[in-house]
């Protein structure tokens, strides 16, 4: 691919990955380990992104998000101490795709978007965490034959914006439980000020668009 630029490249190589992910799922009890194994297959053909190599301990992990032809709109606080730790305490509490067995279609998506949120916060990997996510969560659903569609909350820069917001506010309020315009104004953290006002920006921005609701339109009967 000479003379493609790196993020076309890279866009490219993933993609070609999740066609085959759609044939040949991997197999796995959906625990950490299969986690790994599913960012690590994607990743493959990028060895700086570290496939199936979960983070370091840090003091601190964020991002700064840009949403889709608005630029820079707020920072997301990710964990940033014992990630795998947490990781498997996650996937252990959620059991398996024997979580999602006979519950109505609004029970699942509850259950999916608390188990997408609790990962994201945690954002094991050191890049790929969305992509690996969606995978991952597609396949579980699969196996507990459910077809959850991401591609149906992403087909437009807006709901590609809407995703963004909805999983960002359910990854600050992990990081920040509890936190209230109260506790921000007389807190002498300034992360935990900054936070606020973002989730509150973010909150008027989601509308009803939580990320229940989202995996809920994106999800259907096997």
């Amino acid at each position: 691919m000479n003379g493609v630029p790196q993020e076309v490249r890279e866009r490219r190589l993933v993609f070609a990955r999740l066609k085959e992910l759609r044939e040949h799922p991997i197999p796995g009890h959906f625990d950490t380990a299969h986690l790994k194994a599913v960012h690590a297959y994607l990743f493959q053909d990028l060895p700086e992104h570290r496939p199936g190599v979960i983070r370091s301990n840090t003091k601190g992990w964020r991002k700064a998000r840009e949403l889709e032809g608005s630029g820079p709109s707020h920072v997301v606080h990710y964990l940033h101490q014992g990630i795998e730790r947490r990781i498997t305490r996650v996937l252990q509490d959620f059991a398996g795709p024997t979580a999602l067995t006979g519950l109505r279609m609004e029970q699942a998506a509850a259950r999916l978007a608390e188990l997408y949120a609790d990962l994201d916060h945690a954002h094991g990997f050191y890049e790929g965490n969305s992509r690996t996510l969606r995978e991952f969560t597609r396949e579980l659903a699969l196996a507990a034959g459910l077809t959850l569609d991401w591609v149906r909350s992403g087909v437009s820069t807006e709901a590609r914006n809407l995703l963004y917001i909805a999983r960002d506010i359910a990854v600050l309020e992990r990081a920040f439980p509890g936190l209230d315009e109260t506790r921000a104004m007389q807190t002498e953290n300034r992360r935990e000020y900054e936070a606020w006002w973002h989730l509150r920006k973010l909150r008027e921005m989601r509308g009803e668009n939580s990320l229940e609701r989202i995996i809920l339109n994106a999800l259907v009967p096997g």
